[in-house]
């Protein structure tokens, strides 16, 4: 049943030409490199490495010595499931793919359900779209990295399209809120998505929303750092 219905909708059309456009470019990369993974910046080994030690218990790169050396707090976290594994040096780029699955799925929320005119080809035209987004934004060559800057990608357009839904109908708030709260955790330069749109929820009297999104935010992010520096010393 499954076989007959996949690939009936755009948005699955969508996703498909998405994973296979990351398919050939993996392997033109696995190609050049005699199959071993590789990511465009030397930043995502250091995170791997982090996340090795921090799985080992030590705050830092080299054994015995403590530092902090991540750009993000959840990053490292995400890829400690698979340290000390052959999978390892994979996590990066499992995690991208998720997040463009991710990032496609939200450009396609945003397209079908607040840009275009509800006609027969509306779909469609999302699903193409969403497509040229991912492209022309250099979301997908952006994966390649290995770095967090995908999901980051992701929490701000959650941002972006909870606020219009919230707006808009009084829903999509668990979607609101998590880009509140996952943002600044990726990237700490997120507040600057975050802080306003907190402001804005508070001033349209959505006072529950706007606090539980500066408690997961703000305050998680002091908690974190706080640890940190205790960590450190």
């Amino acid at each position: 049943m499954l076989g007959r219905t996949w690939g009936q909708s755009p948005g699955q059309l969508a996703l498909g030409a998405l994973i296979l456009l990351l398919v050939a470019a993996e392997l033109a990369n696995l190609v050049a490199t005699d199959f071993h993974p590789t990511y465009l910046l030397d930043d995502t080994w250091i995170h791997l490495q982090f996340s090795e030690q921090l799985a080992r218990g030590h705050f830092g790169l080299v054994p015995g010595e403590k530092a902090s050396p991540s750009s993000s707090i959840l990053y490292p976290l995400l890829l400690m499931p698979l340290a000390g594994t052959s999978l390892h040096q994979w996590q990066p780029a499992l995690w991208n793919l998720a997040a463009l699955v991710a990032v496609l799925l939200l450009w396609l929320r945003l397209f079908e359900r607040h840009v275009l005119e509800n006609d027969g080809a509306r779909t469609l035209s999302a699903a193409l779209l969403s497509l040229a987004a991912i492209i022309f934004t250099n979301t997908l060559w952006l994966a390649f990295t290995g770095m967090e800057h995908v999901l980051q990608i992701a929490a701000t357009l959650a941002v972006a399209i909870g606020l219009l839904e919230v707006q808009r109908q009084g829903g999509a708030r668990w979607l609101l809120l998590a880009g509140l709260v996952l943002g600044p955790w990726l990237r700490i330069e997120n507040f600057s998505i975050t802080l306003p749109a907190l402001v804005f929820l508070a001033w349209r009297g959505y006072w529950r929303l706007a606090l539980l999104g500066l408690l997961g935010s703000v305050g998680g992010v002091l908690v974190v750092a706080s640890v940190k520096v205790l960590a450190r010393t």
